[in-house]
């Protein structure tokens, strides 16, 4: 019998359905059935506080989640009776700029945008995977679906709003006429102060007006060098940042670049594992950071 786990970065990216047994994901299973059956009144608070509020009406256990601070302010809201509880915890995540995730251990996780900055294993490469080590040694991985340059990833018309009807909207003019308008709106966040709508919306152009590549799979087979392939295999989370080694044969330098996994997936049968990472390209955005023991990692000056 063949056993496929998934674990998934549910905020950023959407993965075609599989014809599989999924172990870990409760998204697909208790997350998705709960609903909020209110009438829920929520007045002005933190993402954080309201997050964790929702969670408790949830199926699950306080054990099975975890919600970073997120001390963005959220706009008093009263959500309709029933609505899913996914949902709007997906819709809480887009005001903070966040993430909604389900890690490998079936663990549901509301990540606000600082995230990348604090922790170690999404600021650093936690290691290198080549496919020529006479080229750059690193781990060995067995094929590699990478997509050098992917114009499906532009987005030059960004658009931010809340349903009370502000909204900031921004363009690249030069991305247009190079690539056509492709544009990115949502009108339902729930940040309650303007100016942080207008620079998530900044900051959302600012990173997608050319093509970005992507690790559309990157196949490894821990078999292959057990003792070091396998820690890496089952150590790595969602968002870890990993540099990738690309070589084709007689033709110019190898393609070296960081990137960050947004989908693990282990394939298990009786003498195979195989283990695929889908990944973005790892955001470059240089962060100042207060430099003391204290502060160092937890209040980056930055959006």
């Amino acid at each position: 019998m063949l056993f496929r786990s998934v674990s998934k970065l549910l905020g950023r990216i959407r993965m075609e359905a599989t014809d599989a047994l999924i172990l870990d994901d409760v998204v697909d299973g208790l997350l998705d059935e709960a609903t909020l059956a209110g009438p829920y009144e929520f007045g002005e608070e933190n993402a954080g506080s309201r997050a964790r509020t929702i969670l408790r009406s949830s199926a699950l256990p306080e054990s099975m989640w975890r919600v970073d601070p997120a001390t963005t302010v959220l706009v008093a809201d009263r959500p309709e009776v029933d609505t899913p509880i996914s949902e709007y915890l997906e819709r809480i995540a887009a005001s903070i700029g966040g993430d909604l995730v389900v890690t490998a251990d079936g663990t549901v996780n509301l990540w606000d945008r600082w995230r990348w900055s604090y922790v170690g294993t999404a600021g650093t490469s936690t290691g290198t995977w080549s496919d020529s080590r006479a080229a750059i040694d690193g781990f060995p991985y067995r094929e590699v679906d990478l997509v050098a340059s992917d114009e499906r990833t532009v987005v030059n018309i960004v658009q931010r709003g809340r349903a009370d009807g502000f909204s900031a909207r921004k363009r690249d003019r030069a991305s247009i006429g190079l690539y056509g308008p492709s544009e990115d709106t949502r009108d339902d966040l729930l940040t309650e102060d303007v100016n942080e709508i207008v620079s998530q919306t900044e900051y959302l152009l600012a990173r997608s007006t050319d093509p970005r590549a992507r690790v559309a799979g990157m196949v490894i087979v821990p078999q292959r060098a057990a003792s070091d392939l396998f820690p890496e295999v089952l150590g790595r989370e969602l968002g870890d940042r990993f540099t990738l080694v690309r070589t084709i044969a007689g033709v110019g330098d190898p393609f070296v670049a960081d990137f960050q996994v947004d989908r693990i997936e282990h394939e298990i049968g009786p003498k195979v594992w195989s283990t695929t990472w889908a990944a973005s390209l790892a955001d470059a955005t240089d962060l100042f950071t207060l430099d003391t023991d204290v502060l160092d990692g937890t209040s980056p000056l930055a959006y």
